[in-house]
């Protein structure tokens, strides 16, 4: 399987260096410095409890056509620039050309459905952490659940699903498929808003939030209204999917651990805002349910969503 990897932040690095790890034919799109950076120095995987592994894979700068069309397409990138992204790989797609979205929030699939056909897209849900140490260096730990598949079209081919999934997993990346995979999106959702929102607004991990009733509380909140939203969207969400995602960020996150969104934010880099705390307020509004927690963690990183190193 020829596979393109777009994006070369901690995830799409991570991706790309584990597959050629495995002898896969595998390249990554990046831009500019980075990509000359990955060309001249290779991919250095730091993985707990290994030594580190130095792999060298091709590394195309925008001139991606002169590739030829790939099997297999992962959009790496952050979601306000997953167009752009999926609109330049369009020389690589051919007729069996499956596209993948590994985004948080629930937008990705759709915004890429909406130029491809929902039947080559294929939604996936990341639960490994990684974190990008410097260009070229990305470590993993924290959180790991690996990864989850799923055809964004009801009538999709889950027989490329099942493809997909061995490829990545014989690379290390613990990958199945869910059939549920627009309720797994949502699930995603409910926790990335506290991991992503809460830690932002509040400039902290979640160990010091949760120890106070009214830290537990908000976070409680935040999640009962993602959940209110979609289930009224229409998603079937377990009816305990509020309580289990507050589990999962109390049980399960690192009290010490930092999010994407709180790294951006500290670095002055834009935020997903957009598509995370704020696909619950635009639906909350269109939908009649109120949700004034999700509403303050907008208001309060709004001025910051398009970026500007924090003082």
């Amino acid at each position: 399987m020829r596979t393109i990897v777009v994006g070369a932040g901690s995830q799409g690095s991570y991706i790309t260096g584990l597959l050629s790890l495995a002898g896969e034919d595998v390249m990554l799109v990046a831009r500019g410095a980075r990509a000359a950076e990955l060309d001249a120095s290779g991919i250095t995987l730091a993985r707990a409890g290994e030594s580190p592994d130095v792999v060298r894979v091709p590394v195309a700068d925008g001139a991606i056509a002169a590739g030829g069309v790939a099997d297999l397409i992962i959009l790496a990138v952050k979601t306000y620039d997953l167009v752009e992204a999926a609109r330049d790989v369009a020389p690589l797609v051919g007729p069996d050309t499956t596209l993948l979205t590994i985004q948080n929030g629930v937008a990705a699939p759709e915004l890429v459905a909406g130029l491809y056909g929902e039947e080559r897209v294929v939604a996936c849900v990341s639960y490994t952490r990684t974190l990008l140490q410097s260009p070229g260096i990305v470590a993993s730990g924290g959180v790991s659940g690996g990864l989850e598949l799923g055809a964004y079209s009801t009538a999709g081919d889950t027989s490329a699903v099942d493809r997909i999934a061995r490829l990545l997993s014989t690379a290390g990346l613990e990958a199945r498929r869910r059939d549920d995979i627009r309720t797994a999106l949502w699930q995603k959702l409910l926790i990335i808003c506290v991991t992503g929102g809460v830690m932002a607004l509040t400039r902290s991990p979640l160990g010091p939030v949760l120890r106070s009733e009214e830290g537990r509380e908000f976070v409680r909140a935040v999640i009962a209204e993602a959940d209110a939203v979609g289930t009224a969207s229409g998603v079937p969400l377990p009816a305990d999917a509020a309580k289990h995602a507050y589990d999962f960020v109390r049980d399960h996150v690192e009290p010490v651990a930092t999010s994407s969104m709180l790294e951006d934010l500290l670095a002055g880099r834009r935020l997903e805002l957009e598509w995370l705390n704020g696909e619950i307020v635009r639906r909350g509004r269109e939908l009649g349910i109120p949700t004034p927690m999700n509403f303050a963690i907008c208001a309060g990183l709004g001025p910051h969503a398009d970026g500007g190193r924090q003082n």
